[in-house]
Order: C-alpha cells, then structure tokens, then sequence
C-alpha cells in the first residue's frame, strides 16, 4: 500500500469577496545554488503548472535563455498570464 501524506486546506478570499477553501503544499524552489520558499496550489490531476514570473527572478533563472511558448489557452486565457515577463 502506498503512504500518503496530508496537507492543509487554506482559506483565500476570491475575486468576489467569498472565502474558498485550496489545499496548499508548501516547498522550495532552487536554481543554482539559490533558492525561494513559497507555497502551490495542490492539483494532482493539473496537466500545467505555472512558475510565476517574479519567483524565477528571485532565484536567478534567465528567462531569454527560455524557449518560447505559447499563451495559456482555455480557463487561463482569462487571466491575462504573460509568459514573457510581467
């Protein structure tokens, strides 16, 4: 059988004002020799997932040294994500 593991379900107030409920896995990023701590949203069935723009900075990435991607599609259209830079 396989172990498992428990995390906290957070409570974060939406876009509307109501309080929504996320469960939240706390980690560490690290990119040569630096590194951030910061908290995911837990998705284990998410086919994408999304560094934030200003995380990478803290740790140092070089982001023209990224290939280029296309936009989010779909429900991420909507929020207007930028995968070039904020």
């Amino acid at each position: 059988m396989a172990s498992s593991e428990s995390y906290p379900f957070l409570s974060f107030k939406n876009a509307w004002g109501e309080f929504i409920l996320r469960p939240i896995l706390p980690f560490e990023i690290y990119l040569d020799g630096k590194s951030v701590s910061i908290n995911g949203l837990l998705d284990t069935g998410a086919d994408v997932n999304i560094l934030p723009y200003s995380v990478g900075l803290q740790i140092g990435a070089n982001w023209s040294k990224c290939p280029i991607l296309p936009s989010p599609t779909g429900n991420l259209s909507k929020l207007g994500l930028s995968l070039e830079g904020e």
